[in-house]
């Protein structure tokens, strides 16, 4: 009777473990399941961001393409420009006419022609009386020839040294900020007395282009 007993105690024992283990193993299953779906949802996410990825890279750089060419345009809009630097500011100024004259002194060869070359003339910014200097005149000529006269003529001038007036470059930012940041190595190849100057945002030392 014993016996009986513990064989049945044993059987309903084994029968439970075995279910049990059919359940875990049912578990089992199922976790592997939601682990291969995971896996795959994952590595589908992966291949859509390596796509984002590619697509901003390729939006980055087209980005950087037209940046380049706005900067060019800009560079090359401004290549048909001067600015006169040193004109005193007055209430009823006439800038156009003021330049006009400044550019017949600086190249009389040209004199009949400023009227009509020179397209347009302002100065930069707004009038501001604490400013301790005038404002910048930017001088826009309708033709290069005439414009590339006055910068090469304007070198050493007396009648602007007396009026302690300069021509300079109208230069885009970007050309500004590289011009700053090789200026000592320009100013320091001239004290040793070798060639070294800039064109539009470029330098040259000895012609040889610096970076």
């Amino acid at each position: 009777m014993e016996q009986e007993t513990a064989d049945s105690i044993v059987a309903a024992l084994k029968l439970a473990i075995e279910e049990q283990g059919s359940t875990i193993g049912k578990s089992i299953d199922e976790l592997k399941r939601s682990v291969d779906f995971l896996s795959a949802e994952v590595q589908d996410i992966k291949g859509t961001a390596r796509k984002t990825e590619q697509r901003v890279d390729k939006a980055e750089e087209m980005i950087q393409q037209l940046e380049s060419k706005v900067v060019e345009l800009a560079r090359y809009k401004r290549r048909w420009n001067l600015r006169l630097r040193g004109l005193q500011e007055r209430e009823d100024e006439e800038v156009r006419r003021a330049v006009i004259e400044i550019c017949q002194n600086v190249a009389p060869g040209y004199k009949d022609k400023f009227k009509d070359v020179i397209d347009s003339v302002h100065r930069l910014g707004r009038p501001n009386s604490t400013r301790s200097q005038p404002r910048d005149i930017i001088i826009q000529f309708s033709m290069r020839h005439y414009r590339d006269a006055i910068w090469k003529m304007s070198k050493n001038h007396d009648h602007l040294k007396q009026r302690l007036l300069r021509f300079k470059e109208d230069l885009t930012l970007e050309d500004r900020e590289k011009r700053n940041r090789l200026w000592p190595l320009i100013q320091k190849a001239r004290e040793e007395k070798k060639i070294a100057y800039f064109v539009g945002g470029r330098a040259f030392i000895d012609n040889k282009e610096i970076f």
